[in-house]
């Protein structure tokens, strides 16, 4: 559905949503992870 350069290679439904939901879910993997960091220095 995303092409070398992260642009929509498939024009459906389906691919907008998955083009909208992958840089929100990373995005929230990198705040889980900061305030996780703490927890994992004790």
């Amino acid at each position: 559905m995303l092409d070398a350069d992260g642009g929509l290679a498939e024009q459906s439904d389906w691919s907008a949503k998955v083009a909208a939901f992958v840089p929100w879910s990373l995005n929230e993997l990198v705040r889980y992870s900061a305030a996780l960091k703490p927890l994992r220095a004790a």
